[in-house]
């Protein structure tokens, strides 16, 4: 399958899907959830790492879960097996001026 180009820019991430030739805008955080999301953490390990990293008072496992399921339906990450999505062949790319 065809990687994803992530590009960042002013806001957040561009994020080009060459094989349907779609374009996604993801904030920061929505990114991280992406390069977590790599088949080997847990939605709730990465709700947990969510939580360190920004200092929250709980660990945000409902908006990870919607988020996954967002990027699952957008063909962003694949189910490694029931409830557990995978990113795709991601490649990482210069910012075009």
């Amino acid at each position: 399958m065809d990687g994803l180009d992530i590009n960042p820019v002013e806001d957040g991430f561009m994020i080009y899907r060459p094989d349907t030739d779609r374009v996604h805008y993801l904030n920061h955080t929505a990114v991280l959830i992406l390069e977590l999301s790599n088949g080997r953490n847990t939605p709730a390990r990465i709700a947990t790492l969510l939580k360190n990293a920004y200092g929250l008072p709980e660990a945000p496992e409902h908006d990870v879960n919607e988020t996954l399921l967002k990027m699952a339906d957008e063909g962003l990450i694949r189910r490694a097996s029931p409830g557990r999505p995978r990113p795709r062949n991601a490649t990482r790319t210069q910012r075009r001026p």
